[in-house]
Formats: C-alpha cells, sequence, structure tokens
C-alpha cells in the first residue's frame, strides 16, 4: 500500500483524510507504454519575445499564448484534417491572433502572466492575469476568440516582476487571484470586484487550485507553506 505523506519546512505530518490516498499495486497501470515508443516533434512556433502564459481551451484544439512585450493573445489551432497534414504535420496548425487593447492601438502595458479558460460555459471566456502594477494588479476577461474585453478586475497588489496566478470556482461565478503579500483574493464576476480576502500565507502566492470533488481551494506560496481552504456556499 502507498499513503501519502504532506511535508511542510518544519516538520512531516502523515496526511489524514480526506488526504490520505491508499493506492493497491494491483491499480497501478503495468507496462502501459511501448517499448519502441518515440516522439516526434511535429511542430514549432517562433514568437518575438519571451512566452509567459499558455492554456488549451475545453476543444482541445485551440492553445492560447501569451508573449512578453506583445499586445497580442495568440491562439494556434490544430486541424488534423488538414488536406496537407498528412505530407507535412507542420501545415496543420494555423495561428489568428486578437488584440488586447480595447481601443485597438498597438500599445504594450501589461504582459498575459496568467490564462485560463471558464470552466462552465466551455471555456467561452478566457481570464488573464496581468503584471501591470499601475492598473492596480488589472484582470481582464476576454470573449474567447476575440478582443472584446467582457470585464475588467481590479485591486491586485503586483509590480512587474510578479508572476500572478488565479484560478476559477467551478461555477464560473467567481475566481481566486494571488497577491505578492500573500493574499488571496475573491472575485465575484457579475460583481466585478473583491468580495472577500483569505489571509493565510506570508509570502507571494506562487500556485492555485481547486478541488472540484472535494470542493477545496488549495494554495502555495513563496512562504515554504500550502493552505487548503475549505469553501461552503453562502459562508
Amino acid at each position: 500500500m502507498i499513503t501519502g505523506i504532506i511535508e511542510s519546512s518544519t516538520e512531516s505530518t502523515r496526511a489524514q483524510s480526506p488526504f490520505e490516498c491508499q493506492i493497491s499495486p494491483s491499480f497501478l497501470p503495468q507496462n502501459t507504454l511501448p517499448a519502441d515508443l518515440k516522439y516526434t516533434k511535429i511542430h514549432t512556433q517562433i514568437f518575438t519575445g519571451n512566452i509567459e502564459s499558455f492554456c488549451f481551451l475545453p476543444d482541445n484544439r485551440h492553445l492560447v499564448v501569451g508573449i512578453r512585450e506583445d499586445n497580442y493573445l495568440h491562439y494556434i489551432k490544430y486541424n488534423p484534417y488538414s488536406p496537407s497534414s498528412s505530407i507535412n504535420p507542420s501545415s496543420s496548425f494555423t495561428t489568428t491572433k486578437y488584440n488586447m487593447n480595447s481601443t485597438g492601438d498597438d500599445w504594450i502595458s501589461f504582459t498575459p502572466m496568467h490564462i485560463s479558460p471558464s470552466p462552465h460555459n466551455n471555456g467561452s471566456y478566457l481570464l488573464v492575469s496581468t503584471d501591470s502594477s499601475s492598473q492596480n494588479g488589472r484582470l481582464i476577461l476576454f470573449k474567447t476568440h476575440s478582443s472584446k474585453q467582457l470585464r475588467n478586475f481590479y485591486g491586485i497588489e503586483v509590480d512587474r516582476f510578479s508572476t500572478p496566478k488565479h484560478c476559477w470556482h467551478p461555477s464560473g461565478a467567481y475566481f481566486y487571484a494571488g497577491e505578492d503579500t500573500g493574499d488571496i483574493c475573491v472575485f465575484g464576476v457579475a460583481e466585478g470586484k473583491i468580495l472577500k480576502r483569505l489571509k493565510g500565507h506570508h509570502g507571494a502566492i506562487k500556485g492555485l487550485w481547486f478541488d472540484w470533488e472535494r470542493n477545496f481551494l488549495v494554495s502555495c506560496s513563496l512562504d515554504r507553506t500550502i493552505c487548503v481552504w475549505g469553501h461552503e456556499c453562502g459562508g
């Protein structure tokens, strides 16, 4: 049997339910990879700046990429049914870009540091965390496959060295965004503002994940801790 252990910077503690995991060896995959398994690179795409973020859309055909010093989101589409794909697999990939500036200009005032599709409507919305300290930690909600800004959110403490993170609640009604201070801000999408701050970390938030099955928010920080937050509707 394999039992999970949660380790902190100061001590090791045996995980208690629901984090204790016991896996019978009989359920572990055996020889699932063929001996002659090979990987072949079929496409390379070069951008003008550093890639800071990307995500797949739920259709599993589009990869959205965010670039530093670039005011566009780049949508890379994979079309395996392209007539020439069997001859040149790279031809199956096409790119469309959408300007993140609502005015359509090419002024660059922020970098898309984290991108994720909405979970409740097949990714119809795209949430982008920026590193814009001058715009008070701006997050932008876009209509997917569009330059249209549906809503802007403000109030996150970041600077140009930040790597802000966020994650959606499964309902799509709100999302969580981490601050450099260690706070986690709960944003209401309809309200367009911070509804609550979760205080438990003492360093910049480096990752957020929502466990849909257990209804837990999990966060990690530069303070060398992981926090698990129980969630109750109306609580």
